[in-house]
């Protein structure tokens, strides 16, 4: 889905990682050839998903209104 965006002229994709799944990411993405724009760094720890995910939008706030506005 990214490199389709990548390639449209009305899209301007914004690939961020979660920092979660250590080294297996990173090597997903240079396979292929996918950079992250930014990286969230948002620990689970014992939480539930809906604390992960709650976490994850509030950091993404600001980065995304950065790029928007």
């Amino acid at each position: 889905m990214a490199l389709a965006l990548s390639r449209s002229s009305w899209a301007d994709p914004v690939l961020i990682t979660t920092g979660q799944h250590g080294d297996v990411v990173p090597e997903t993405h240079s396979c292929f050839g996918l950079w992250p724009d930014m990286g969230l760094t948002v620990r689970r720890g014992n939480g539930s998903v809906a604390e992960l995910t709650a976490g994850l939008l509030s950091r993404l706030d600001s980065p995304l209104y950065a790029n928007v506005l």
